[in-house]
């Protein structure tokens, strides 16, 4: 019960902003590309200056930074899996050995000197990859939400204005 009047605060934060709908799909954008790409204490820092730099909304950015389903400790295996298997890297051992019981073995793998270079390109490659498809989604949706959520906003001002429910509505 707690949680629903913080949540509900932000979806109005989001809902009732005055921005266009293209510029509520940036934000939504950026805040998850930069959630999912950016370590925690940076991704706040890098979107409001992102959000000025391509006119998105900055409240939406903040807002959507923190749409993080997953901790980050998850994304990280999952960011170098996706960016071995595009780089047709040995990525589908590490799939197989991935586990609890062998996870030290992994991260001492993954730190080994020989190693480090091409990981650090596989998993820069998979945060690329993961992110921007994130985005692409998060742009999506935010901006089919926002414009449906206008265009019944405005209905139902015409509406409440002329006292007939068919307004808007085209005839068959």
């Amino acid at each position: 019960m707690q949680i629903k009047r913080p949540l509900r605060y932000y979806y109005y934060k989001v809902v009732r902003n005055r921005a266009s709908p293209e510029s509520i799909a940036r934000g939504a954008a950026l805040g998850v590309f930069l959630g999912v790409a950016v370590p925690p204490p940076f991704q706040l820092l890098a979107a409001v200056p992102l959000a000025y730099l391509f006119r998105a909304s900055r409240p939406v950015s903040l807002i959507c930074t923190f749409v993080n389903p997953l901790p980050v400790p998850m994304y990280l295996p999952v960011h170098w899996v996706v960016g071995s298997l595009l780089l047709h890297r040995a990525g589908e051992r590490w799939v197989r050995k991935f586990g609890l019981d062998n996870l030290k073995q992994i991260w001492n793998e993954l730190w080994n000197h020989h190693e480090i270079s091409r990981d650090l390109v596989a998993f820069s490659v998979g945060t690329l990859l993961v992110s921007t498809a994130a985005a692409v989604l998060a742009y999506a949706v935010a901006l089919w939400a926002a414009r449906s959520y206008r265009r019944n906003r405005m209905r139902k001002l015409a509406e409440k204005r002329t006292g007939d429910s068919r307004v808007g509505l085209s005839p068959d």
